[in-house]
């Protein structure tokens, strides 16, 4: 059971993302501090980023990083996974695809979403 904790700052999304897990047989939205995969949304300013991954990967050191964020720039997802993140996936992405995300992360894979150049290292 892969356990997911999320934090979404928008309540609607929130919601519906929980929902899309929920559905899933190996995938428990959970409340519990030490989750095995993190959703987390792209902090604003996007440079407080490597802070507050820094800050997680500390706390939660084995806690995966799925970073949800508005941004498909180069820049951005590359500054996200090099500070930290496991993969990132934009917030318009299909379900399938975030809780393909999740898997992937989970199993200790990197995921760049569809819509972001698979270039990025």
């Amino acid at each position: 059971m892969i356990k997911i904790f999320l934090a979404e700052n928008h309540y609607a999304l929130r919601k519906g993302i929980k929902q899309i897990l929920s559905d899933e047989k190996d995938i428990l939205v959970t409340e519990n501090p030490e989750p095995d995969v993190l959703i987390a949304d792209m902090p604003a300013p996007v440079k407080n980023i490597m802070e507050t991954l820094t800050e997680l990967k500390n706390k939660f050191p084995r806690t995966k990083i799925l970073i949800l964020g508005m941004h498909d720039d180069h820049e951005v997802v590359t500054f996200a996974l090099k500070s930290g993140a496991d993969g990132y996936l934009n917030k318009d992405s299909v379900s399938e695809e975030l809780v393909s995300a999740v898997r992937e992360v989970y199993l200790g894979k990197k995921f760049i979403g569809s819509s972001i150049d698979k270039n990025i290292k």
